[in-house]
């Protein structure tokens, strides 16, 4: 079965499914299993569904950083290939980014105006700052011995915040700020479409939205969310949390040839599917773009699992942050202890869940 993990919390804990690890035919230490999901949401060494190569939804909900090349440029920057590939690309670059594109160029306000002049470093949808925060190492909770457990409130969190406030400023043009709905929306400044009329240095999307950019006047290329600081070991990404995982319910008769059928899925996936599915992503204009392949590969490789979307661990939680990254009122502090009980509860039901009871 592939179901979404967000759906599958009900079904694990009434003993639906096997534990995949059990399932020897499954090669689960293979580049064809995606560990870095699969490893944070096993429990108590139990992973009952596992991301891989058969189904692609999750490679098409990766959320990435796409970059107008014009614009690039005409700004006389260079591309930030290399820097990814160099583990230098951090907020402190991005910020730098921001700062050289955005320009009111006349305009009286920074605010959307359909027939404006402004142009801004980074286009964005307010409800998506978690990316970022995802992008610095912070996750609300933790898989430590095989258990979750709560990792809120620490130093490198407060000056995560801190940074991401000092880089998601308005009155500058550094940043855009579309409000939730129709990312398309055309005279309310759908954050798309300000990127795809070339008013926006960077834009964020899912791989998937690519392919309403075949028809942009400029090429693109693709980046990671940028790491906290170079001390950071590795990029993180995320995707869409109803992306499936692979299941074997517990009415299978035969669990390992089951299991069989899944690893050769995804093995076969991996390595004939995937590849064509990354070019043809990011294909401009009937042209290969292999630096921004590379990148989603790199970006694959850093895969994790959204607790907070997949487990209802910490949503209003990181609602709130972003509200404080974009309002500044230094409430951060506050916002943790009011959510602190409320996230470890939510924890205590995932783990009761996982356990059967």
């Amino acid at each position: 079965m592939y179901i979404p993990l967000s759906a599958s919390s009900s079904m694990i804990s009434e003993n639906m499914f096997y534990n995949l690890r059990e399932i020897d035919t499954i090669q689960l230490s293979e580049p064809w299993w995606y560990s870095t999901f699969n490893d944070p949401i096993t429990i108590n060494d139990a992973l009952y569904g596992a991301m891989g190569g058969a189904h692609i939804m999750v490679q098409d909900g990766i959320r990435v950083l796409a970059f107008n090349y014009r614009m690039m440029e005409n700004l006389d920057l260079e591309k930030p290939y290399d820097m990814v590939r160099e583990g230098k690309w951090t907020l402190d670059k991005f910020n730098e980014y921001l700062a050289a594109a955005g320009n009111l160029n006349g305009d009286a306000s920074p605010a959307w105006n359909n027939n404006g002049k402004a142009v801004y470093g980074y286009s964005h949808n307010q409800t998506n700052l978690q990316n970022f925060f995802h992008g610095c190492g912070e996750f609300i909770v933790e898989n430590k011995g095989g258990t979750l457990v709560y990792s809120n409130g620490s130093d490198h969190m407060y000056k995560v915040i801190d940074k991401l406030s000092e880089i998601f400023t308005t009155a500058d043009c550094k940043t855009y700020s579309g409000m939730p709905g129709d990312d398309m929306d055309i005279e309310g400044g759908g954050y798309l479409y300000v990127f795809k009329t070339g008013r926006a240095l960077f834009g964020q999307a899912e791989v998937c939205k690519f392919q309403g950019f075949r028809d942009l006047p400029f090429d693109f290329g693709v980046v990671p969310f940028p790491k906290y600081d170079e001390s950071q070991e590795n990029y993180s990404a995320n995707s869409y949390p109803s992306a499936p995982a692979a299941f074997i319910p517990v009415t299978s008769q035969d669990p390992k040839h089951a299991g069989l059928i899944l690893d050769a899925m995804a093995y076969e996936g991996e390595r004939t599917v995937l590849p064509i599915f990354r070019e043809l992503s990011v294909e401009q204009k009937g042209l290969r773009n292999d630096d921004s392949i590379e990148m989603l590969e790199i970006i694959s490789d850093n895969l994790i699992p959204l607790y907070s979307i997949i487990y209802n661990i910490g949503t209003d939680f990181l609602d709130s942050i972003s509200n404080e990254v974009w309002d500044k009122k230094g409430a951060a502090a506050s916002i943790v202890a009011k959510n602190e009980d409320k996230i470890k509860k939510q924890i205590d039901k995932v783990l009761t869940a996982w356990a059967g009871e």
